[in-house]
């Protein structure tokens, strides 16, 4: 993201405005602490308020390239650690939620070949290898940040085929709103964010994948693009025709075992610590890198005992949003 300027100062300044009329208006209280940046060499590091991993020292390795000097300030409304890199008239939001996210954003920024290099070495640390790898996906249907990252990995489910596990699972609530009837089923144990509606659509979604899993994909997308929130109760039916699939089948499911798989996905929210979407596990191991198709794709590739041959195909690289609905 980037945000032109006439001077660093005054659109430091005015990023702060924003940000904290921001905070106002979601109930955060404003700045604990700030610093602005006062030279196109100085980066600005925002971190949330107690977070107890976001020490600016975390960083230095990469940070220490771009700069030799940081300033730093805490948010109490800020979910992701960011850095606002000044450049050419520009400031750029940039991820640092973790090493290898703000050593590939700014390598982006600045072709720097050591930090182009570092970024490459980063992307597989940590990540368990398998002969298979494992996607898990939480979301929810109308999350938009959720819906924008199952888009990315529906094209790489069509690149890897069977070759790859990518399952997708929905973020359930209990007692949401009071457990009231608008968001809630099982007496207020089964619930969703943005409305029953959603919450009858993950239903649906859940049918398909189990009843029509090589078609739920192509399905679950159209009625992301086709179907708004407030028609998706009868629009989903086109998009079941459009992929030949036996409506009357998801029907009975949605009827029948409906609560029984939202129950079940609960329980894997429970496990899996997923309080949003989307929550992403790769190998049984969170995952918190880009989410663009090529990102998702990389990061998999890095799952593999053996990469396979379309680990060499590039997949488009359009970033995703970096939010959540939580």
């Amino acid at each position: 993201m980037k945000i032109k300027k006439s001077s660093l100062f005054l659109t430091t300044t005015l990023i702060l405005l924003v940000l904290l009329m921001i905070s106002i208006l979601t109930q955060g209280f404003g700045l604990t602490t700030c610093a602005t940046a006062s030279s196109d060499n100085t980066l600005l590091y925002l971190y949330p308020q107690g977070c107890k991993t976001c020490d600016i020292s975390n960083f230095d390795d990469i940070l220490n390239k771009i700069s030799s000097e940081s300033a730093s300030y805490e948010a109490n409304f800020v979910r992701s650690p960011l850095v606002l890199f000044p450049k050419e008239n520009q400031i750029f939001l940039v991820d640092a939620s973790d090493k290898s996210s703000l050593a590939k954003d700014l390598c982006s920024l600045t072709a720097d070949e050591d930090l182009c290099s570092l970024s490459k070495q980063l992307l597989c640390e940590g990540v368990a290898k398998t002969d298979k790898p494992n996607v898990k996906l939480f979301y929810m249907s109308y999350c938009p940040f959720g819906q924008q990252a199952f888009k990315s990995l529906a094209q790489v489910a069509a690149l890897f085929g069977d070759k790859v596990d990518i399952e997708p699972h929905f973020v359930i609530y209990e007692n949401y709103q009071g457990g009231s009837s608008d968001y809630c089923l099982d007496n207020g144990k089964i619930c969703s964010m943005h409305g029953i509606k959603e919450l009858n659509e993950d239903i649906r979604e859940a049918c398909v994948y189990k009843y029509d899993q090589d078609k739920f994909w192509n399905y679950a997308v159209c009625v992301m693009n086709s179907c708004s929130l407030q028609e998706v109760d009868s629009c989903w039916e086109t998009c079941a025709d459009k992929y030949s699939i036996d409506k009357n089948k998801i029907k009975s499911c949605f009827e029948e075992e409906g609560i029984t798989l939202m129950r079940a996905e609960k329980q894997l929210d429970q496990k899996y610590g997923a309080t949003g979407s989307p929550t992403i596990i790769l190998n049984e191991e969170s995952y918190t890198g880009g989410r663009s198709p090529e990102d998702f794709k990389q990061a998999i590739c890095c799952g593999f005992n053996t990469p396979p041959e379309e680990c060499a195909e590039e997949l488009s690289q359009t970033a995703s949003a970096s939010g959540s609905c939580s």
